[in-house]
């Protein structure tokens, strides 16, 4: 089929690849695969533009003038573990604003976050539920609020 194709259609040029070379590649890019690692949190982003050999930022939408996160695999950071639990209370950073919301899902494997967000975001007298949920990267989750504080300082409406 290759002599075909380069014998009959002008203006493209064929390469011929061997079983073997596919067989190769394919061992390469399993290995590859393999030992990859994988960016936390990151699920929903859709541009990764390295900016050398450890360091990936990441964008949310590909029109996006800021980054959303740039990760470091080289980096020997301990990132305190937070206890999450569904219908625990948390402070959460989201789309560079502060919300108060209550864990619904947690998509461990994902490094994902179902938060039902209280209204209005930052501080308020008083915070209303909405209509619908938000999912959210883990890496937003500042910290969680204990249940009697929280009903101490907030009105529920």
């Amino acid at each position: 089929m290759f002599e075909f194709c380069e014998k009959n259609i002008r203006g493209i040029r064929f390469v011929y690849i061997t079983a073997s070379q596919v067989t190769e590649t394919k061992s390469f890019l399993k290995t590859r695969f393999l030992n990859a690692f994988t960016i936390s949190g990151s699920r929903n982003f859709n541009q990764f533009d390295p900016l050398d050999n450890l360091r990936i930022p990441t964008k949310r939408c590909s029109e996006d003038d800021e980054i959303a996160l740039i990760h470091n695999f080289g980096s020997n950071a301990i990132e305190a573990e937070i206890d999450v639990l569904p219908f625990k209370h948390a402070c959460c950073m989201y789309e560079h604003l502060w919300w108060i919301g209550m864990m619904q899902d947690i998509k461990r494997e994902e490094a994902d976050i179902a938060v039902k967000f209280m209204h209005p975001h930052g501080l308020s007298a008083s915070f209303k539920w909405p209509s619908r949920d938000a999912a959210f990267p883990m890496y937003h989750l500042q910290i969680l609020i204990e249940h009697t504080i929280y009903q101490k300082a907030m009105s529920i409406k």
